[in-house]
């Protein structure tokens, strides 16, 4: 027998383990910073990536309308080309999409407790 543990927030019984993730933006080879973003990311002196620019860019769009989702995001059905991570964000790339960066984080009490209000049933 599976034991739940869980907590109460504002009256709604929310499964300890269920896990949100913020989506702060999502950023295609047609966007119009994407050339920006694509050159942060792509050395090409020394054919290495780096993502802490590409971050930091993407971060300053992070805000409480950031869509929220129960699934770790990705980009299309396969495997992602690159992952990093720092402290509270995860980023994601993918060039078989023709171009693709995702930038995430797991959701803030802020967002879970809206989250759960919304569509959890009330007590």
């Amino acid at each position: 027998m599976e034991i739940v543990v869980e907590k109460e927030i504002n009256k709604v019984i929310v499964p300890e383990e269920t896990r949100l993730y913020s989506i702060v933006r999502y950023v295609q080879d047609g966007d119009d910073d994407y050339e920006t973003i694509d050159k942060m990311f792509c050395n090409t002196s020394d054919y290495h990536y780096s993502s802490q620019p590409v971050i930091d860019y993407l971060s300053t769009w992070d805000g409480f309308d950031n869509e929220l989702v129960e699934e770790i995001p990705q980009i299309g059905a396969y495997d992602n080309e690159w992952l990093d991570e720092n402290d509270n964000y995860t980023l994601l790339y993918n060039h078989s999409v023709g171009g693709s960066f995702l930038l995430f984080r797991e959701a803030n009490d802020e967002e879970k407790d809206w989250w759960y209000n919304k569509y959890s049933v009330n007590i």
